[in-house]
Parts: C-alpha cells; sequence; structure tokens
C-alpha cells in the first residue's frame, strides 16, 4: 500500500503575523488535514530553524487541536540538512501524534526554487473514537522550495 503526505507553507517577514502550513496524509484508511499557524523562532539563525504553532486536525471527519514543532539545521556549506517535525493532540497526546525525521541533500539551488531528495521514518498514533492505528515506516520523496 502507497500512503501519501502532501505539504505546503506559506512564510513571510512580518513579525506579529504567524506563518501558515497545510498537511495532507493517507495511510491506510486514514485521511488527516492539518492546517497549523506557527511562528519561525529561528529562520536559518547558524543553519538552524525552529518553528512552533498549533492548529487543527481533521482525522477522518473529526476535529482535533494540535500543537507542531519543527526543528531543522543544515549542515555548514553543504547541500545536506536534517529535520525533525512533531504533531501532537493538544487535549491528549495519546489520542494523536506524528513523528518524522528525515535528512535532505537539494540536488538544485536556484534562485526561484530548489529541488531536494530526502529520507526518513515516520511514527504516526492515530487513537481516536472513529479509528485506530498506530504506523511506524521509512519513506524516501522529493521537495520543492520556492
Amino acid at each position: 500500500q502507497k500512503d501519501s503526505h502532501i505539504w505546503a507553507l506559506g512564510k513571510h517577514s512580518l513579525p506579529i503575523i504567524p506563518n501558515v502550513r497545510a498537511e495532507y496524509t493517507q495511510m491506510a484508511d486514514i485521511i488527516n488535514k492539518e492546517v497549523f499557524a506557527y511562528y519561525n523562532f529561528l529562520d536559518n539563525t547558524l543553519w538552524t530553524t525552529l518553528d512552533l504553532g498549533a492548529g487543527i486536525s481533521e482525522i477522518e471527519g473529526k476535529i482535533e487541536p494540535s500543537a507542531f514543532a519543527r526543528a531543522r539545521v543544515q549542515a555548514p556549506l553543504t547541500s545536506f540538512g536534517a529535520e525533525v517535525v512533531v504533531k501532537a493532540s493538544v487535549l491528549d497526546r495519546e489520542k494523536y501524534q506524528d513523528i518524522v525525521a528525515k535528512i535532505d541533500y537539494t540536488i538544485f539551488d536556484l534562485v526561484i526554487i530548489d529541488i531536494a531528495l530526502e529520507a526518513g521514518y515516520r511514527q504516526s498514533l492515530y487513537a481516536l473514537d472513529v479509528v485506530r492505528l498506530q504506523d511506524s515506516q521509512a519513506f524516501v520523496g522529493a521537495s520543492l522550495r520556492f
């Protein structure tokens, strides 16, 4: 079975207004749609990025308030990076949590777009009234950064 995970973010330079990240995940029989408002506390400062935010997750039609955290380190003077993304239910992290750890390599660093390959590991837990699933898996993918 193929799982899919698509995400996009809108980032800007206005410090008071939060950035936005939207995600769509389909695994086994679960569809999860998420929207997060987040702040960028470190923005590639000494090759480090830290994002923290909150949002909502719609998992099989059930709305769950969620928290979001992302930490990224870019290896200086290289095209390699490593990243961890953690999302969890605000009310009870045993209901929903999703942890992704990955490494990536930017193969094209162009003026308006970067193209990268990534590999990592994902662990997900869904324990809601409508569905129960625990899944762990390795993954490979590609990303476009504008």
